[in-house]
């Protein structure tokens, strides 16, 4: 029973420690400090959908065709790569 437990606690860790942090935890922790101005947390959450966009883009990989829809659309809102995305759709 433990050798088991064991067996599948080692294989949970060393899954868990393959797995790749999203965007948000690259950057510095956010401050708690409320922001009374509207237009810099207008700012602030167009950054992160800026942020967020350009990680899913650059998943694609370079002079092949894409076939995850997210990484198309991705690309789309950042109007990158139009004619690769066009391509991309017509051939799903």
């Amino acid at each position: 029973m433990k050798a088991k437990f064991f067996a599948l606690s080692l294989i949970s860790a060393a899954f868990a420690a393959s797995l790749h942090a999203q965007p948000s935890y690259e950057g510095p922790m956010p401050s708690r400090v409320v922001v009374e101005d509207a237009s810099l947390r207008q700012a602030a959450y167009f950054a992160r959908i800026d942020e967020v966009l350009k990680w899913r883009a650059g998943l694609a990989k370079p002079n092949e065709l894409i076939t995850d829809m997210s990484i198309i659309s991705a690309k789309l809102a950042r109007h990158e790569d139009v004619d690769l995305c066009s391509r991309s759709v017509i051939e799903l």
